[in-house]
């Protein structure tokens, strides 16, 4: 029981980082764990005719999001600051909640026999409009916040290799 107590306890405590990279790199690194599943997600919708399969996928998406925003949560201020910790959580939210609604509605819309080919592409498009204006939103603040942490703490920003091939 002390063995869990305390395998629990340092699973709880607060992520501390020495330097403003590191503590920005472990945010990077978070949202590009959820973006590689995303990619899988795009990936998996093109390439098979299975819904079974793309919501297993999709599923994923919310898992990796959740347990990345378990991660971030559990990061300590780094002196003081905020912003970047919260407008990340509020992404990878975002990334969540678009995988277990607008996700799967797009894979119900996709797969309904009944939508003429016209009626499917409509509301396709409805949806990916409103998942585009959504996410502009949440990816400014959050960017702003990161571009205000790195001029904050004297850090220079480079562009993330990893991309989503849409």
């Amino acid at each position: 029981f002390l063995i869990l107590l305390l395998a629990f306890n340092a699973e709880a405590q607060l992520k501390k980082f020495e330097t403003a990279v590191d503590y920005n790199d472990f945010i990077v690194a978070e949202q590009t764990k959820i973006g590689k599943v995303i990619q899988e997600f795009n990936n998996t919708f093109a390439n098979t005719t299975d819904s079974n399969v793309i919501h297993k996928v999709r599923i994923a998406i919310i898992k990796q999001a959740d347990s990345s925003i378990i991660q971030v949560k559990r990061m300590s201020a780094f002196k003081g600051d905020t912003a970047l910790k919260n407008t990340s959580i509020s992404l990878f939210k975002f990334y969540a909640g678009a995988a277990a609604n607008e996700y799967a509605k797009l894979i119900r819309i996709f797969f309904n026999k009944n939508l003429s080919t016209d009626e499917m592409s409509k509301q396709i498009d409805v949806i990916l409009k409103s998942i585009t204006g959504t996410e502009k939103v949440v990816d400014k603040n959050y960017g702003d916040a990161q571009k205000a942490f790195a001029e904050k703490h004297g850090i220079k920003l480079t562009e993330n290799e990893f991309k989503i091939n849409e």
